[in-house]
Order: C-alpha cells, then sequence, then structure tokens
C-alpha cells in the first residue's frame, strides 16, 4: 500500500555468521549438509485478499475480453488485478517469507531469535539446522 509497506524492499538473508555456523556445526558433527533452491518462489505466492495491486498488460498483450471491452469502452485503458505476486513487486519477498516461515513452523521447526532465517528442530540428540537466503535453503 503507497505510504504503508510500498516504499520498504524486504528479502530475508541469513547473516553471514549464521551460514558459516551451520557449516562448521555440520562438518563439526558430520552431518550431512544439503542446498535446495525453491524454483519460482516469489511467482507461487498469492496476493492477500485485502491487497489490490493492479498492472497494465505490456504492449502487444491482448485478451478475448479486452477485444470485448475496447469495443464497448474504446477510449479507455485497462488494468489487470494481479492475483499472484511476481518478481520485481516489492511485496513479493515478504509474502515469500510469510509462507515458508509458515511452512517450517509447520514441520516443526522454531525460528531462531538471534536471526530470523535460522530455524531449527530436534532435541539434544537428534537436530536440524536450516539457514534461508531469500529463496535458498541451507
Amino acid at each position: 500500500k503507497i505510504g504503508l509497506d510500498f516504499y520498504s524492499v524486504f528479502s530475508p538473508m541469513a547473516m553471514l555468521e549464521t551460514a558459516r555456523t551451520v557449516l562448521a556445526t555440520a562438518v563439526r558433527h558430520g552431518c550431512p549438509v544439503a542446498h535446495a533452491d525453491v524454483p519460482m518462489a516469489f511467482i507461487q505466492q498469492d496476493m492477500p485478499e485485502d491487497t489490490s495491486t493492479w498492472v497494465y498488460p505490456p504492449a502487444g498483450v491482448e485478451f478475448n475480453m479486452m477485444n470485448h471491452l475496447r469495443k464497448k469502452y474504446p477510449n479507455s485503458r485497462f488494468a489487470l488485478r494481479l492475483m499472484k505476486a511476481l518478481y520485481g513487486l516489492k511485496q513479493s519477498p515478504a509474502l515469500w517469507n510469510g509462507r515458508i516461515d509458515e511452512f517450517m513452523g509447520g514441520q516443526g521447526f522454531k525460528r531462531s531469535t538471534s536471526d530470523s532465517c535460522l530455524y531449527t528442530s530436534g532435541t539434544s540428540d537428534k537436530w536440524r539446522m536450516v539457514s534461508l537466503s531469500v529463496d535458498d535453503l541451507l
């Protein structure tokens, strides 16, 4: 929303110290390390119901409904309401972060208080750590 969150850009990235600590801990305890990139992470997010984000279609893009509307309203310019987030949309990283946080919580992970991109799960003898950097998981 303009004036509220439009100008803030949020992209979750683990602190360098966090990534180093995750890797050093894994090496020290002989744990396997895996990396995952979430494909199309930003464009899988639904836009919130209480938010209306409208875009003009790129030049040359036509839809059947637009042709019908052009006949009815010949001097009008049409916009499309976004139902999903897009790369480049300022709200996309925050929407993605909310979704991954909800997913990780559902899998039994707890978000760290010292780095919001570090998730831990388990007991003292069996544990897991996940470090998040935008749409990459370590």
